[in-house]
């Protein structure tokens, strides 16, 4: 919608009031200008968190927008021919909301073979008990089925990366988000 299409549905709006009832026509007018100002407002742009983080790093140094876009082709994998650095540029200017990270679990190779301990498995898993520093553990053997319910096994690539080699050496099995 643009400013003329607005202008007319404001008009549109006045124009259907019940007299009888001034206060609640003002209250459902301003209602639907309200709605008609949001429509014109850009989307916000889902950006990886490499790029949010970019763009609060520079902005906590005080650079401008405009400073933050010309150098980001330097620091961040964006180009023009992709569409990325449009993407970005609509970040910066409009806003964003960062990408949501997806979540792993890394199951551990199992050595039970026998009928007790059929189906158990192991995980990888990140601890911190409160001290600095976090630490790679093995969980408790449970279920797979268990294990989607346990969010302290979720990993992120991030954590991955920065992990020890065995940790590395561990196939990523994606946690599947239930959407409500």
């Amino acid at each position: 919608m643009n400013k003329h299409e607005l202008i007319l549905k404001i008009k549109e709006a006045f124009t259907s009031l019940n007299s009888d009832a001034p206060a609640l026509d003002t209250a459902w007018v301003m209602g639907q200008v309200e709605e008609y100002v949001k429509s014109l407002q850009p989307a916000k742009e889902v950006i990886p968190r490499a790029w949010a983080e970019y763009i609060e790093r520079r902005r906590d140094i005080g650079s401008k927008d405009d400073e933050i876009i010309y150098e980001a082709s330097i620091y961040l994998e964006i180009s023009f021919d992709d569409g990325s650095y449009d993407r970005f540029i609509k970040a910066v200017v409009n806003g964003y909301e960062v990408e949501p990270e997806k979540k792993y679990l890394l199951p551990i190779p199992s050595a039970f073979n026998d009928d007790i301990n059929a189906g158990l498995h192991r995980y990888a898993s990140r601890q911190t008990n409160g001290l600095p520093g976090d630490y790679w553990d093995t969980s408790e053997p449970i279920f797979k089925s268990e294990a989607q319910d346990k969010p302290n096994l979720f990993i992120t690539q991030r954590q991955i990366d920065s992990a020890p080699d065995w940790v590395k050496a561990l196939k990523p099995v994606e946690v599947k988000e239930d959407e409500d």
